[in-house]
């Protein structure tokens, strides 16, 4: 973490992705594999979800729900974050199109379609492919006002608003912001592990 603060300093790039600074972060990750052979060799990064998009219609894509967790998407643009990523000297090509919920990927491949039986042309469409961003868009609110607690690897506790904040309170307080569905922020903060 240190070497990215050095390069971003942690105020700033929290200004930028609106995102808790966590060692596991895709942001600290690559910034470590900088100078490897394994950088190097990496055509695209592509987290899981883009993978198993990729592997149905044979198209790349970052799902920007879940681009938003990797430090290196900017919180108000819903854009990658391309200061950030040319300051800390990763590969451009790295990060494929941004794809948004409801956009069309593709269509099942002649493979896919063989080998689960299904048969026509079956289109793919994206998804709030984080679970965070699935499991808030499900949340039956009365209102657009509302605050959600979210169990899954841990608990989060948050509000669904039009815009991310990037305060400095909200960085000390341990806040991140984390794109939803339909143009929305997650507001966020993690309050225990399970």
């Amino acid at each position: 973490m240190p070497d990215v603060h050095a390069a971003v300093p942690t105020d700033e790039l929290y200004r930028v992705n609106g995102r808790q600074h966590l060692p596991f972060t895709t942001v600290f990750q690559l910034a470590a594999l900088r100078g490897t052979a394994r950088l190097a060799a990496a055509r695209r990064a592509l987290l899981v979800p883009d993978l198993l998009a990729c592997w149905l219609p044979r198209s790349e894509g970052a799902k920007v729900t879940n681009a938003s967790t990797t430090g290196l998407l900017d919180a108000t643009t819903g854009e990658w974050a391309w200061e950030v990523i040319d300051r800390l000297e990763l590969p451009r090509g790295l990060f494929p199109s941004l794809t948004r919920p409801g956009d069309r990927l593709g269509h099942l491949t002649d493979d896919v379609l063989a080998e689960s039986g299904l048969t026509g042309s079956v289109p793919v469409t994206a998804v709030g492919s984080h679970d965070t961003a699935s499991a808030v868009v499900g949340v039956p609110a009365a209102t657009e006002r509302f605050a959600y607690v979210s169990c899954c690897t841990w608990s989060l506790v948050g509000l669904e608003l039009p815009a991310p904040v990037l305060s400095e309170a909200s960085r000390r307080a341990g806040f991140t912001n984390e794109l939803g569905v339909d143009g929305t922020v997650r507001y966020l903060r993690t309050v225990m592990e399970l």
